[in-house]
């Protein structure tokens, strides 16, 4: 898998994903919202173990596929 820049565009809503702010690595779940000034698609990412938000996530990729067992 590759790194995705959220310039290029970003996760399903919902969507738990491994993101990259150009110094750590965290496991957060995008939430999409709407920006009706300018009609972009904008969200917000935030750990579900903690009630943190993170601003500055540069990259991003979704989860691997979990294992058969």
């Amino acid at each position: 898998m590759e790194w995705i820049s959220v310039k290029d565009r970003l996760p399903e809503n919902n969507a738990y994903t491994l993101c990259w702010d150009g110094n750590d690595i965290y496991l957060l779940k995008f939430h999409q919202t709407s920006d009706k000034r300018n009609k972009k698609r904008k969200g917000i990412w935030d750990s579900s173990s903690e009630d943190e938000y993170f601003d500055d996530i540069k990259y991003w990729m979704p989860l691997p596929t979990p294992p058969k067992e």
